[in-house]
Parts: structure tokens; C-alpha cells; sequence
């Protein structure tokens, strides 16, 4: 018969939602008298522009914020007049890298001119950006980015507070490795949290 075999234990994977981080922002969006929203500044023709405006849609989304579009234009005063008039702190342009480098920095003084509080624009940061930061644009947004970063960044420009909910404990134990090392200990802390 021989020796008996020993029993493998092996101790199960930590639970996380990835989606946790982005419910708990539009949570807090929720919580705000209006969600925040965002204008996208879309430069010339869909096909142009389609493709950044959705993925830039999406992602604003995801952090709770609403998305006005603009009509295609390549008008610097046109964009920033439908800016003003839907009433968005932010905005984010959406073109192609032609697109950007013929109206983007003229776009981006008359947004900062109507008031935008944070001006992104939906692409990787390219070298030769000084004369857009200094025309007013904050950030960008692309596949790859840091997108919980930017999206509680708009979302505390605009005076969102995360309450001491038992998410944002969670989300806090967390980040310390505080947050118990089985099933059983996270059970614990959420029914004491």
C-alpha cells in the first residue's frame, strides 16, 4: 500500500474587482448635486474624430461623468461657444494627430478663454506639447493611460468628496494591505466596516 499522500494545500487568490475602483468614482459623481461633465471638442469630419471621441466617451463614463459632443468643426470659436453653452467644466479634444497639429493649440487658448477648468486632449503627450500646456491643456487620454488618475482628478476638480463609506474603507485597506489575507478576515472587516 505504501505511505499515504500527503494533502496539497494551497491558499485561495485574493478577490478583487478591477470595476471596483471606477464604481466607487461614479459613486461619488452620483453623490454630487450634477454630475460632472465633459465637452469633447471634435475637429473636422467623424471620421476624423469617431474613434478618439468614443474610446474618450467610454472612459469618461466609466468615472461617472456625462459627455456632451460637439458637432464637427474646425472652428476654434465655434468649439469653445458650444463649450460655453452646454455648460461643461471640462473638455477634451478628439481629432487626428493632423487634426491636432493644425487646431489644437488654438483650440485649447479659446477653451481655457471660455472657461474650461481642465482641458484634455484624447492622445498619447507628444515632445513638441509645450505650446499646448501653455495654451491651457492639463492631461490626456489614451489606451494606456492612468485612467482612475484622471478621472478622480475631474472628479475632485469639481468638489467630489469620498465619504467614509464602507467602499471607500475597503478601497483605503487596500491600498495599506490592510484588507485581511483570506475570505474570511475581508468578511470580518466589512461587517465591522
Amino acid at each position: 500500500m505504501g505511505a499515504p499522500k500527503k494533502r496539497l494545500s494551497v491558499a485561495p487568490l485574493p478577490r478583487y474587482r478591477a470595476a471596483r475602483d471606477f464604481e466607487d468614482l461614479a459613486e461619488a459623481a452620483d453623490r454630487m448635486d450634477r454630475r460632472p461633465k465633459v465637452f469633447l471638442a471634435c475637429v473636422g469630419p467623424l471620421a476624423a474624430h469617431g474613434a478618439r471621441a468614443t474610446f474618450a466617451t467610454h472612459l469618461f463614463h466609466a468615472g461617472g461623468l456625462d459627455v456632451e459632443q460637439s458637432a464637427p468643426d474646425l472652428d476654434a470659436d465655434a468649439l469653445a461657444s458650444a463649450f460655453s453653452a452646454r455648460g461643461a467644466p471640462f473638455a477634451c479634444l478628439c481629432a487626428t494627430d493632423d487634426g491636432y497639429a493644425e487646431h489644437a493649440q488654438e483650440l485649447c487658448r479659446a477653451l481655457d478663454a471660455a472657461g474650461a477648468r481642465s482641458i484634455l486632449i484624447a492622445r498619447k503627450a507628444a515632445s513638441d506639447d509645450d505650446a499646448l500646456r501653455a495654451a491651457g491643456l492639463a492631461g490626456y487620454v489614451h489606451l494606456g493611460c492612468d485612467a482612475e488618475a484622471v478621472l478622480r482628478g475631474l472628479l475632485e476638480l469639481e468638489g467630489a468628496r469620498y465619504s467614509q463609506t464602507s467602499a471607500m474603507i475597503r478601497v483605503l485597506a487596500r491600498r495599506g494591505d490592510l484588507y485581511g489575507d483570506s475570505d474570511d478576515e475581508r468578511a470580518l472587516i466589512d461587517m465591522t466596516a
